[in-house]
C-alpha cells in the first residue's frame, strides 16, 4: 500500500503541476470513503477497496470556489485506513454523483474498433473502423456479441488486457448513462489531441455512449430562424437543399421542428401538409458534427408520426442526392405526377429532383 499511495499521489502532483503551468488552481483531497473488498471466493483482496461514499457537498464547494479537484485512486475507511480503488470506477461514480454532463475515459490505447470486436448491424463506423457511437439500447447487444470471447482471452499480452479494459469501460459507461449522465466518451489517450478532436470534429476520435433521449426535438420558434438557416447553409451551398430566406421560414415556422443539443440547434426538418392525404417531409439538415448519432432518422420518424396523428396517408420527399438514404428509411420512388398539384408546379425539370413516398 505505501507504494500504491506513492504512485497515486505522484501522478496527482504531476497533474496539479500541469494545471499550475496553465494558471489553473487545483487541489488534491480525501473526499472518497472506501471499504475493503475482503475475501471473495477464497481470494483475499488485501488493500483493494470499493467506493463506499463520496463527499459530494465538499467537492461541490471546491468547484464553486473555482478549484479543480484531483482524485487519487485512494479511498479511506471511517477509521482512516487507505484502500486502492479503481480509477475508472471512481470516475464513473463521480460523474453520477456530481450530475456531470459528460464523462471522459482517457486511457492508453483503448479504442472500440471493428478490428478487435464483433460489431452489431447498423452501427456507425468511421473510415478507420472506429465505432463512433452507441446508445444505451445498443450496448447490451454489443456486450453479448463479444463478452464470451473477450473474457476467455489470457492476460499474457497487453493487447488482450486492453480489450478487456474496453469491455469494462463500456459497462461502466452504460451504468453511468442509465444513472443520468447524458454522454460518456471512451478515448485513446495515446492519440495526440484526442479530446478536442472528439468534441469539435465531424466524427470524433473515440466512441460516444449516449442515452436514447440524447438531445431533444421540439417545434421551431421565430427566434430559432437564424440558427436554422446556419444549419441549412452548408447543404444549400452543396446544392442538396433549396435556398430559404428568413421570410420563407417565418411564414412556415409552424411546419418546422429542430433538434437541440447543448443549448444549440444542430438539425432541422419540416412537414408541409398539402391536403388531407399527402404531406411532404422537407428541409432535413443535420450539423455534420452530429451526423454519427442518428439525428436525421430521428427527425424523419418524428415527422412520420406527426403525419400519422394528422391522419395523413402518405408522406413524400423530393431529393437530388439523398434518395438512397430515404430508401433505407422505407421510402420508394414514385412519379412526379403522383404529387399534389400545388407541389408539382414548384418542381423544376432543370433541378431534376426525384420523388419518393412512404405509405402510412
Amino acid at each position: 500500500m505505501p507504494l500504491i499511495k506513492m504512485a497515486a499521489f505522484d501522478v496527482s502532483n504531476q497533474i496539479m503541476t500541469s494545471f499550475a503551468a496553465e494558471k489553473n488552481t487545483a487541489v488534491i483531497g480525501n473526499w472518497v470513503r472506501a471499504r475493503g473488498r475482503g475475501i471473495q471466493n477464497g481470494i483475499d483482496f488485501g488493500t483493494a477497496g470499493e467506493i463506499d461514499k463520496i463527499q459530494v457537498d465538499a467537492v461541490s464547494t471546491v468547484l464553486e470556489n473555482g478549484f479543480i479537484p484531483i482524485f487519487p485512486c485512494i479511498g479511506w475507511s471511517i477509521a482512516g485506513k487507505p484502500y486502492n480503488i479503481s480509477s475508472t470506477q471512481l470516475a464513473a461514480a463521480l460523474s453520477v454523483k456530481l450530475k456531470a454532463d459528460k464523462l471522459f475515459f482517457l486511457t492508453q490505447n483503448t479504442s472500440i474498433t471493428n478490428k478487435d470486436f464483433d460489431i452489431p448491424p447498423n452501427t456507425k463506423i468511421s473510415q478507420e473502423g472506429n465505432v463512433l457511437a452507441l446508445n444505451v439500447g445498443e450496448i447490451p447487444e454489443f456486450l453479448h456479441l463479444n463478452e464470451e470471447r473477450i473474457s476467455h482471452l489470457d492476460n499474457a499480452s497487453d493487447h488482450n488486457k486492453t480489450l478487456k479494459q474496453s469491455m469494462s469501460l463500456l459497462r461502466l459507461g452504460l451504468t453511468a448513462c442509465r444513472a443520468g449522465v447524458p454522454r460518456v466518451h471512451i478515448l485513446n489517450g495515446s492519440n495526440n489531441g484526442t479530446i478536442p478532436c472528439e468534441l469539435f470534429s465531424n466524427f470524433g476520435s473515440g466512441t460516444m455512449i449516449y442515452e436514447d433521449n440524447y438531445g431533444g426535438i421540439r417545434n421551431m420558434t421565430i427566434e430559432d430562424i437564424p440558427d436554422v438557416l446556419n444549419v441549412m447553409r452548408p447543404f444549400v451551398d452543396e446544392g442538396i437543399l433549396l435556398p430559404r430566406t428568413e421570410v420563407d421560414l417565418s411564414e412556415q415556422y409552424n411546419d418546422y421542428i429542430i433538434y437541440e443539443l447543448d443549448g444549440g440547434i444542430k438539425a432541422c426538418a419540416a412537414l408541409h401538409v398539402y391536403n388531407e392525404r399527402q404531406a411532404e417531409i422537407a428541409a432535413v439538415a443535420v450539423d455534420k458534427r452530429c451526423s454519427h448519432i442518428g439525428v436525421g432518422p430521428k427527425l424523419v420518424h418524428y415527422l412520420i408520426e406527426k403525419a400519422q396523428n394528422l391522419n395523413i396517408s402518405e408522406v413524400f420527399v423530393l431529393t437530388t442526392r439523398t434518395a438512397d438514404w430515404f430508401e433505407q428509411l422505407g421510402f420508394a420512388p414514385v412519379a412526379i405526377e403522383s404529387l399534389p398539384e400545388e407541389r408539382q408546379k414548384k418542381w423544376k425539370p432543370e433541378r431534376g429532383s426525384k420523388a419518393l413516398a412512404l405509405k402510412l
